[in-house]
């Protein structure tokens, strides 16, 4: 993998419609992607660091447990996230990511049936 990768894992979740106790943790991952938006119009996806409760109740689900970043996906009228594993060679003192870490994550993410691409360093914002 180059230093200008990174692995993913892609799946959905049900959509959380508030009230409940993570109802404030999931507005703020909300508006936070909203203001991402109004700021860079010309973007349609990004990455940024998970926020903490912003799963609400599927937290604990098998599919959001351990990841540290989220996708987000902006279409006329709607936003769409989904939670992922994200290596990047920037965490790393040498620049690249150890294979041990990277097949790792793989082996994680196949026992959950996930898919995978490379995300470049630009879709990245860990404002």
């Amino acid at each position: 993998m180059n230093g200008k990768q990174a692995r993913r894992k892609r799946h959905a979740l049900p959509v959380i419609h508030p009230p409940g106790p993570w109802a404030e943790n999931v507005e703020e991952a909300s508006a936070r992607d909203r203001e991402y938006f109004e700021r860079h119009p010309d973007r349609q996806v990004y990455v940024r660091k998970r926020m903490p409760g912003e799963w609400g109740p599927f937290e604990e689900d098998d599919r959001v447990k351990g990841t540290t970043h989220v996708e987000v996906t902006w279409h006329p009228g709607f936003r769409a996230r989904q939670p992922l594993y994200y290596l990047s060679r920037h965490d790393y003192p040498s620049g690249t990511i150890p294979f041990e870490h990277f097949e790792a994550v793989m082996h994680a993410a196949a026992a959950r049936d996930m898919q995978w691409r490379p995300v470049p360093d630009d879709e990245v914002d860990d404002e």
